[in-house]
């Protein structure tokens, strides 16, 4: 109803006229507006690392978000690519959301679920191989290559710390950053603290705080409902020496320990 008011209102008179003949009034609208509409919170992350489950969350509770808009087979700010600076200019305030996932669920769930990817005969493949992008259909918008081309001929970890350091790099040229760890939120009590800490920074406090926080926080395959990411069978203790031989500690430690990280 508020917005629908305020909507009205300002259609009804011109700024001019408003700013003059009913300044008390604009002054509050004006602000109101602002309120609703100048911030916008935008979905990042690498696949299988939560975006979907991020994506839910604000959305189900009111928050303003952007993730990504194909046009034909053009993709914007494609929600898993290298973030564009171009995309602080979708509204007054753009704050950048990036979440991230812990190396050893992140893997499985990569191997499980290989978005763009060509997918590997078995997890040794798949962890040791290049990798090569199927995508055949999507264009990015800047590149006018396939959405994951940066992806070709890295190996699954050089994948992600390429990534890494990119989203590193935007975040030391641009404001409004936020770091968040998907086993963090999935913890309902840190969850509703972040929330809370979005609408007390950003919102000015206007998103009624009785939050949703009851969500899927993994993917389901197929119609089985039981089966989780998190309970694939790989045993990763057949895997421990390749994955140490090929991770980089200073990054996953600086991971693992992101909780709700503001820039």
């Amino acid at each position: 109803m508020k917005d629908y008011l305020i909507s009205i209102l300002l259609a009804t008179f011109s700024e001019k006229v408003a700013q003059n003949v009913f300044p008390c009034i604009y002054f509050i609208l004006y602000n109101l507006y602002k309120l609703n509409y100048m911030v916008l919170f935008k979905i990042n992350g690498e696949r299988n690392s939560g975006t979907n489950f991020l994506t839910n969350v604000l959305k189900q509770n009111k928050f303003p978000t952007y993730v990504e808009i194909t046009k034909q087979n053009v993709c914007y700010h494609w929600k898993h690519g290298i973030p564009r600076e171009d995309v602080k200019l979708l509204n007054d305030k753009v704050i950048d959301i990036f979440i991230f996932r812990t190396l050893e669920e992140w893997l499985i769930s990569m191997y499980h679920n290989v978005y763009q990817l060509k997918r590997m005969k078995n997890f040794h493949n798949f962890l040791t191989t290049n990798q090569q992008s199927v995508e055949n259909r999507l264009l990015d918008y800047k590149t006018n290559e396939c959405l994951n081309a940066d992806d070709n001929n890295k190996t699954i970890f050089e994948i992600r710390y390429y990534k890494f350091k990119k989203i590193m790099e935007y975040k030391e040229n641009n404001k409004n950053i936020i770091f968040v760890n998907l086993g963090f939120l999935q913890c309902e009590e840190n969850l509703v603290s972040f929330l809370q800490q979005l609408n007390d920074k950003y919102m000015n406090n206007s998103i009624n705080n009785n939050y949703i926080t009851k969500f899927c926080h993994t993917k389901i395959r197929g119609n089985n409902t039981d089966l989780k990411n998190r309970v694939y069978n790989i045993d990763l203790e057949n895997y421990k020496e390749i994955i140490n031989n090929h991770k980089n500690e200073e990054i996953e430690t600086f991971i693992n320990n992101i909780t709700i990280d503001i820039f």
